[in-house]
């Protein structure tokens, strides 16, 4: 019985560890799941030509996003990417791209650049939300931001990677473009969790420890 005891009181420890580790991981600085030679196309799903903002659009236009270089400084990430300018839906893209730029991913949310953006870090709804309360103009929604002036609502995927833009005039959407499923990325395969990661060795190590000690205390 009083093995029972000593086993319970150590898988509770061991639960006990793996909270304080998740939490003190969970505060550090924000993180990119973007991967250098990511490729993304985004096509135009909406798009009203009496409207100012969906004027110069017609649906099924395209455009492509390519991640170059992605570099860590102090305080940010330096991610340069080349762009495709919009072409037509039966329009194929150049093998060269038609400019390049680059955006800095602030670890600290409330030092970020207004949006729009293509990439934001990670984990997305924490940082937008960080973000939001920086920028009063803005609110979030787990991985959706709104530009309430703008009347601009971004949709991010869980690695922080742009997925949908749409622009509203009222409750109508005159502006929409979409990722589609021709991009090409590294990212969507999830990594795993540092946290979690430490925990479970934590666990399975005592545990083996425990029942390793046993043995041989039967023995003896």
């Amino acid at each position: 019985m009083k093995r029972k005891y000593i086993f319970f009181f150590v898988f509770l420890f061991s639960l006990s560890l793996i909270t304080t580790i998740s939490n003190t991981f969970a505060q550090t600085s924000y993180e990119y799941k973007i991967q250098e030679g990511d490729e993304f196309i985004y096509v135009v799903t909406e798009a009203d030509q009496d409207n100012y903002f969906g004027s110069g659009f017609t649906v099924g236009d395209k455009e492509k996003i390519e991640v170059v270089e992605i570099e860590e400084y102090p305080d940010y990430f330096r991610l340069d990417y080349y762009r495709w300018s919009w072409i037509g839906k039966g329009e194929s893209f150049d093998s060269d791209p038609d400019d390049s730029d680059y955006t800095r991913l602030y670890k600290d949310p409330s030092e970020t650049s207004i949006s729009p953006f293509y990439f934001v870090l990670t984990p997305v709804d924490e940082f937008l939300a960080e973000f939001a309360e920086a920028n009063y103009d803005y609110t979030s929604d787990g991985n959706k931001l709104t530009d309430i002036s703008f009347h601009l609502t971004e949709t991010f995927d869980s690695n922080g990677v742009l997925s949908k833009t749409e622009k509203k005039t009222g409750d109508i959407i005159v502006y929409a473009k979409s990722r589609t499923e021709d991009s090409s990325s590294s990212s969507s395969i999830p990594g795993y969790e540092f946290p979690i990661f430490i925990g479970t060795i934590v666990v399975v190590g005592v545990s083996m420890t425990y029942f390793t000690k046993r043995k041989i205390c039967k023995k003896l």
